[in-house]
């Protein structure tokens, strides 16, 4: 059967994007199917950039199966080697939490640091001085590049809302019905957590963007 790429219906284009190693495809006797091999050319797609190719399956009308019919649409997902190293130094912190509990505070720039399992930063003074948060990197899958942490204290409810309320402390972990992600190519974590006191209640589910910056940056934005 023949293979072809319609272009009318992609975003991505052939021989700059992406390669097909071959216009047609075999199928075994016996079998039902068989692979389709494209090549991505990464180093032509940009970060953040979102791709997609729509292969057309050439076939007599008596081949064609209706369940599925003649069209497949291929996504292009660039993913950069993981290294913890790109996850320290200088980071730039915004989070909706600000704009409810600390203004007039836009951004923070903090420091983080590699953690004890290799796999995790120590992200020094994240919301309040003193108060440290580790946050864990998940990479033993490239297209679920998500990020985790423990329970953890975020700071004091006399620092954050002007008074003691139950045990004194701002207690954070992972937000259970987002995901929370990280991103490679460009150095950020974009994190959903869940802000609470022990025998109080939830305060309420955040939006975190962590962004880490070079030296010079930082210094220019403090």
């Amino acid at each position: 059967y023949g293979v072809e790429i319609d272009d009318s219906k992609s975003t991505a284009i052939e021989d700059y994007h992406f390669t097909i190693e071959s216009n047609s495809v075999t199928i075994k006797a016996g079998e039902r199917a068989a692979n389709v091999r494209l090549k991505g050319k990464f180093d032509n797609i940009r970060n953040g950039e979102k791709l997609s190719v729509v292969l057309k399956l050439i076939a007599k009308r008596e081949h064609q199966w209706d369940l599925y019919g003649t069209t497949s649409k291929v996504e292009f997902i660039k993913s950069c080697p993981f290294d913890i190293e790109n996850f320290t130094g200088y980071c730039k912190v915004r989070s909706t939490f600000f704009a409810e509990y600390m203004l007039p505070t836009q951004y923070r720039i903090v420091k983080a640091e590699k953690g004890k399992d290799g796999n995790s930063v120590v992200i020094k003074d994240l919301f309040y001085k003193g108060y440290d948060i580790t946050v864990k990197f998940k990479t033993d899958d490239a297209l679920k590049p998500y990020v985790d942490m423990e329970e953890q204290v975020l700071g004091s409810t006399a620092e954050a809302f002007g008074t003691i309320h139950g045990n004194g402390k701002l207690m954070v972990k992972q937000a259970s019905s987002y995901i929370s992600y990280f991103n490679s190519c460009e150095s950020f974590v974009m994190q959903y957590i869940t802000v609470y006191v022990d025998g109080v209640g939830t305060v309420g589910t955040f939006g975190n963007v962590i962004e880490w910056i070079s030296d010079a940056q930082a210094e220019q934005l403090k």
